[in-house]
């Protein structure tokens, strides 16, 4: 198992520290790595705006079993996470999906929900874990 955890509380801190989670995720992903830093960078650009700034924690684990699974976790006050959920996923059944419909943070979540395979929220909205099967993705190329 191989982890990569990070702790700061702004975009500054972050941008100096994206490089290195970057490189990690394009070691441990490959193919998918650019969806992955995208879900990742919203999850983190949430966390520090939503989190008023206040410690952000990220953690990028690639399992045994093949999976992987980051965390991101701030202090903040959340969000109502099944209202807020409920309102992106009946976005996504609609036919002609207008994005301009999602609210800014509502796109971010409607990508993370695209691109990994499970997206799971704390009760109080302010740690998600996002949970991706790499090892099928190796098996089927």
């Amino acid at each position: 198992m191989k982890t990569f955890t990070l702790t700061f509380n702004d975009f500054t801190c972050y941008r100096y520290l994206r490089n290195g989670i970057s490189d990690f995720i394009k070691d441990m992903v490959a193919d998918d790595s650019t969806l992955v830093e995208v879900v990742l960078n919203e999850a983190v650009n949430n966390a520090i705006k939503h989190g008023r700034n206040k410690k952000v924690l990220v953690r990028v684990k690639i399992q045994k079993n093949g999976f992987l699974v980051i965390r991101v976790k701030d202090r903040g006050k959340g969000f109502a996470v099944d209202e807020t959920i409920q309102k992106v996923n009946e976005t996504n059944m609609m036919k002609d999906i207008n994005y301009t419909t999602l609210k800014e943070s509502g796109r971010g979540l409607f990508i993370m929900q695209q691109v990994m395979d499970k997206v799971i929220y704390n009760k109080k909205g302010n740690d998600v874990l996002l949970v991706k099967n790499i090892q099928r993705r190796k098996q089927i190329q």
